[in-house]
C-alpha cells in the first residue's frame, strides 16, 4: 500500500509498475491486473457506515494474488459517505 500526501508520486509509481507488468519485467506478477478503485463510486448511495463497510469487505474478498488494487484517495474513505 502506498500512502502519502498529494503530489509525492503515488500514481507515478503505479503507472511505472503497470509498464513493468506490460513488459513482463516482473515474472512473479505475470498476468497480474491493476484495478483503480474510486472511493466516490465505492461509497455512493450508502446511507449507513455498515453499507460502506460491506462494499469494502466485498472488494477485499475479490482481491487475490494476481490483482493489485489502486485506491488513489484511500485517505478519503472515512469521509466518502458523509
Amino acid at each position: 500500500m502506498l500512502v502519502g500526501p498529494s503530489g509525492v508520486g503515488k500514481t507515478a509509481v503505479v503507472q511505472k509498475l503497470l509498464s513493468y507488468l506490460r513488459e513482463t519485467r516482473v515474472p512473479e506478477l505475470e498476468g497480474a491486473k491493476i484495478f483503480e478503485i474510486s472511493t466516490v463510486g465505492l461509497c455512493s448511495d450508502t446511507r449507513f457506515t455498515g453499507q460502506q463497510e460491506g462494499r469494502i469487505r466485498s472488494m477485499l474478498q475479490f482481491a487475490s494474488r494476481k490483482r493489485i488494487h489502486y485506491v488513489p484517495d484511500v485517505w478519503n474513505l472515512p469521509y466518502a459517505s458523509s
